[in-house]
C-alpha cells in the first residue's frame, strides 16, 4: 500500500519515509527508526496465533535545531508504526540541516495511540528517547539509526544514540525472540500452561474505581516466563485432604461453609477463610506457590492486558459468578444477580475463563472467589516495588516505600461483589482469611 509522504518546511524534515517515494537528491540526513518491541501487522494484515501481542503502534518525532529549547512549529511528525515498516527499513525521516553543523537533536516517542491524554502519550507506557544527530556532508546521503528499546519504557527522555548507518537486522521485533513461550513438559491433570509473554499490567484510575475507594496501580510493562496454573480454585475437599486444616482455624469459623468433617454436598465448592500462610503452605506442598500478582493478572486479563478475561465489555450475570449477596453495614442484602447463594462449583461463569490452545480452560478468574496472591501489599505505584520501567517476573516482597509485609494482596472479584471488582487489575489488601477469599496454585516449569 502506498503511503503519503509527510513534508516539513524548514532546513529540517523534508520527508517521513513511511512511504515508497524517493527522497530528493540533495545532501541530507536520513534517520531510520527501529525497535525491538512487538508491533502490529500492517493495515489489512492479521496477527498469527503464535505471535506476541503488539505493545506499541504509533511514533512521534520532534527535531530541535541548535540553540533552541524545543522543536519548531513544523518540526514534528507522527504516524502509525507497524512491523513491516520497521523490517523493511521504511520507518525513517529525511532531514536537511545546515552542512557540517552540529547540535540537532531528535526526540522520538513510541507509544500506544489509544493511551494519549491531552495530546501527550502516557509516560509510563512510552519509550521516550532523545539522541544527538550527526552533521551531514556537503553532498550525498548521511544515514543514521535511532533504536527504540523496550528496556527504556517508562523512563522520560532516555539518552539514546544515533547509530551510524541503516538499522541492524537483528533488532526489529527481537524483544521476546528466543524467550520460551510454552512450558517444558506436560501439565498435571488439574493444571494448564499459561504461555510466556509480555503485557501491560495495572489500570489507570477511572471514576468507577474512585467511587468505590479502590486502588488503581497504574500501567506498567511486565514480561513473564511460562508457568502452570491450576484450572480451578482449590476446593473444600482438596484443602481438607491436605491435613493443613486444624480446629480453631479461621477456616472453621461460623461464616465458612465447611467443617473438618467431609460433607459431599459442599466439598466441590472452593474453600474460603483460609489464611495466606495456610494457602501458601498448601501450594508449596504441591511443589508450587501462590501466583504472583503479575501472574494472576496476566491470566485474568486474557494474557493481553484487557479489562476482563473475556475482553473489555462489562459483565452480565451469566458471564461470571458475582453479585449473589452483598454485605452492607454487616448485613446481607440481595445481590444484583441472585438473591441468595454463595460460591459455586468451578466453571459456572459462561465467559469467566481463559481458553488456551491445547489445554483445559482456566476458570473463575474474575468472579466466584477472590484469590490470594503471593505479593506483600503495595499501595504506592512509585514505591519500592512498582517504579516505572520494565519488570521481568516481578514479585513484591521488598521492604520499602509503600510496602506493608503484614498485608497480602488479593485479586479479582467474588460472589459477594459487584461487577467493577471483576476487573483483572482489581487488587486489595488483607491480613486474614475471608468468606469470599480462596486461592489456587501455580508452578514453574
Amino acid at each position: 500500500m502506498k503511503r503519503r509522504a509527510a513534508t516539513l518546511l524548514l532546513p529540517v524534515l523534508v520527508a517521513a519515509s513511511c512511504t515508497d517515494e524517493s527522497l530528493p537528491p540533495s545532501a541530507q540526513l536520513l534517520v531510520y527508526l527501529t525497535t525491538d518491541a512487538p508491533l502490529p501487522p500492517p493495515p489489512g494484515g492479521a496477527l498469527a496465533a503464535d505471535e506476541p501481542r503488539p505493545l506499541f503502534d504509533r511514533v512521534r518525532i520532534e527535531i530541535t535545531k541548535p540553540g533552541e529549547q524545543g522543536p519548531c512549529a513544523t518540526c514534528t511528525r507522527e504516524f502509525d508504526l507497524d512491523r513491516e515498516l520497521v523490517v523493511q527499513r521504511r520507518a525513517s525521516i529525511g532531514i536537511v540541516p545546515r552542512v557540517g553543523e552540529r547540535g540537532y537533536v531528535a526526540r522520538v516517542r513510541l507509544f500506544t495511540a489509544s493511551r494519549v491524554r491531552a495530546g501527550e502519550p502516557t509516560e509510563a507506557r512510552t519509550i521516550d528517547v532523545v539522541a544527538d544527530l550527526p552533521p551531514i556532508a556537503a553532498v550525498g546521503l548521511t544515514e543514521t539509526t535511532i533504536e527504540l528499546l523496550v528496556k527504556d519504557v517508562g523512563v522520560p527522555r532516555s539518552k539514546g544514540v544515533a547509530v551510524p548507518g541503516p538499522p541492524r537486522e537483528d533488532v526489529a521485533g527481537s524483544f521476546l525472540r528466543g524467550r520460551p513461550r510454552a512450558c517444558a513438559g506436560a501439565p498435571r491433570p488439574d493444571e494448564a500452561c499459561v504461555p510466556g509473554g509480555a503485557y501491560w499490567m495495572g489500570e489507570e484510575a477511572d471514576q468507577s474505581f474512585l467511587d468505590r475507594g479502590l486502588v488503581a496501580s497504574g500501567k506498567r510493562l511486565v514480561e513473564l516466563a511460562p508457568f502452570y496454573m491450576q484450572v480451578s480454585e482449590v476446593s473444600i475437599g482438596d484443602f481438607r485432604r491436605s491435613n493443613l486444616a486444624e480446629p480453631g482455624d479461621p477456616a472453621t469459623g461460623a461464616d465458612c461453609p465447611w467443617t473438618l468433617e467431609p460433607r459431599p454436598d459442599e466439598d466441590r465448592r472452593p474453600v474460603g477463610c483460609v489464611t495466606w500462610a495456610k494457602a501458601r503452605a498448601y501450594c508449596l506442598a504441591r511443589g508450587g506457590d501462590l501466583p504472583t500478582e503479575a501472574q494472576y493478572e496476566y491470566a485474568a486479563s486474557g494474557t493481553t492486558g484487557q479489562r476482563y478475561v473475556w475482553g473489555d465489555d462489562d459483565p452480565t450475570c451469566a458471564d461470571a459468578v458475582y453479585g449473589h449477596v452483598v454485605l452492607a453495614n454487616g448485613n446481607r442484602v440481595d445481590g444484583v444477580c441472585q438473591k441468595t447463594g454463595g460460591a459455586s462449583t468451578s466453571g459456572q461463569g459462561a465467559r469467566d475463563r481463559l481458553v488456551l490452545s491445547g489445554g483445559l480452560p482456566i476458570v473463575d478468574l474474575a468472579g466466584n472467589m477472590r484469590e490470594w496472591a503471593r505479593d506483600a501489599w503495595n499501595d504506592d505505584p512509585g514505591g519500592a516495588c512498582w517504579r516505572a520501567g520494565l519488570f521481568r517476573d516481578p514479585y513484591c516482597d521488598t521492604p520499602g516505600v509503600g510496602v506493608d509485609p503484614t498485608l497480602r494482596t488479593k485479586k479479582g472479584g467474588s460472589f459477594v461483589e459487584g461487577p467493577v471488582l471483576l476487573r483483572a487489575a482489581q487488587r486489595a489488601p488483607s491480613d486474614r482469611g475471608q468468606l469470599d477469599l480462596g486461592f489456587r496454585c501455580v508452578r514453574s516449569p
